[in-house]
């Protein structure tokens, strides 16, 4: 027993030994690694990406990477001196360690360089679109404080193409770490990334030609001085509001575009929950486009029917009627409006017959009665006042009579009436 104690005393100091040279090593290159990553000052690299942090990012990594080769030295150590005292260690098993050491190192590897790749060329990329000046054709469309909140067109797409590196890095990093990931998912999130970036297109090309020709169209409205024909009427006020017809005609056009390309982009994300309500929307465009138009004209013409029917007469009679006209004519052009709109007027429809048959209803009655009433007091008033006139005309009549009659009979011709005896 003596003896194997004695026998086990160079295994035991060798293997301290070993573990000691192992840490001391791992500290040194540990130290090393630290120091190099420093000098080299990755941070400049990660600046702005998922890598960064709050604290000293330089610092953060260097110590990080440092720790990480000091560790996988002192496991190397441990792995040998096991080896060294003669206990059974699989030789898969420090194959897999080691093979896995060095995959992680490499993934590792590829992380760090994908980052730096991906904030280079993002910001490449950011710089050159930011030079083509897109950012003016959003200007004063939906799309300009969501482009202002990351520093415009060009930044946002430079982010883009930026996360899309590291993205590409993490998948090359993960597969060199032996992870496995679905042939599915990856297709998924490529497709993904895809439909995202041609809608992003989709919406800033839309909304750049929006805002173009939407400027264009109230250019060319404005030139025809619409806006003389509304001046006084309802209409006024709402297209002052907007800065005239032209600007108003503009401005619909303009968002009309918007919402082409907001269906365009959502088509392309295949999203059928968005796509088919604003695809079944579209097709009510023209309906409201057209019930727009009732409307405007309608107005127009009540007030110009209203303006007349006024000024027929300077009465408070004839502003009334006018008003009557005016308020008349609006309630036919919104239910026309409405109707054209494809909404149902039914109960508008009922409603208007029942006002107009109780209205001239009532006016009949009352020009009835109004009418019995003066023909009554009036007849009265008219045989009290010529009474006398009749009563005398009559007298004259019945005198003229009595005088016709005893002309008629004439002198005496010597014949005797039957009755007429001498005594």
């Amino acid at each position: 027993m003596v003896n194997g104690f004695l026998e086990a005393i160079p295994l035991v100091v060798g293997a301290i030994v070993i573990l000691l040279l192992g840490w001391i090593v791992g500290r040194i290159f540990g130290g090393i690694v630290k120091r190099l990553v420093q000098g080299i000052g990755p941070a400049q690299y990660t600046e702005g990406t998922p890598l960064e942090r709050e604290s000293d990012a330089d610092q953060s990594i260097a110590q990080a990477l440092g720790k990480f080769v000091k560790y996988v030295i002192y496991l190397l150590a441990v792995l040998a001196t096991v080896s060294y005292l003669g206990m059974p260690v699989p030789g898969g098993f420090l194959t897999g360690v080691g093979g896995g050491l060095v995959q992680v190192i490499v993934a590792i590897a590829i992380l760090i360089v994908g980052v730096a790749i991906g904030r280079f060329v993002g910001g490449l990329v950011g710089n050159i679109v930011a030079g083509l000046g897109l950012d003016s054709y959003v200007r004063d469309t939906p799309l300009a404080d969501a482009t202002d909140s990351v520093g415009g067109i060009g930044t946002a797409v430079g982010k883009i193409v930026e996360y899309l590196i590291y993205f590409v890095a993490l998948l090359m990093a993960l597969d060199y770490a032996g992870i496995a990931i679905p042939g599915g998912f990856l297709t998924n999130i490529a497709n993904g990334a895809v439909q995202i970036i041609v809608a992003g297109v989709i919406l800033v090309v839309g909304f750049a030609i929006g805002r173009f020709v939407g400027d264009l169209v109230a250019s060319v409205v404005s030139g025809f001085g619409l806006d003389t024909y509304v001046r006084d009427t309802p209409l006024a006020d709402a297209t002052d509001a907007v800065g005239g017809i032209g600007n108003a005609v503009g401005k619909l056009v303009e968002f009309l575009i918007y919402y082409f390309a907001l269906v365009a982009a959502v088509d392309t994300l295949e999203f059928p929950a968005l796509s088919e309500p604003l695809t079944d929307f579209i097709g009510q465009i023209p309906l409201i486009l057209g019930a727009l138009a009732v409307l405007i004209v309608g107005i127009y013409v009540a007030d110009l029917l209203g303006d007349m029917v006024a000024s027929v007469d300077a009465s408070r009679a004839a502003d009334i009627a006018g008003l009557a006209v005016q308020l008349f004519v609006y309630y036919i052009v919104i239910v026309f409006a409405l109707d054209t709109a494809g909404f149902d007027t039914s109960v508008l429809t009922s409603l208007f017959d029942t006002v107009i048959t109780a209205f001239f209803g009532a006016l009949g009655l009352a020009l009835a009665i109004g009418v019995g009433g003066m023909l009554a007091l009036g007849g009265q008033d008219f045989v009290a006042e010529n009474i006398d006139d009749w009563v005398g005309s009559a007298r004259s009549s019945a005198s003229d009579l009595n005088e016709d009659t005893e002309s008629d009979s004439g002198p005496d011709d010597g014949f005797e009436s039957p009755g007429s005896t001498d005594d």
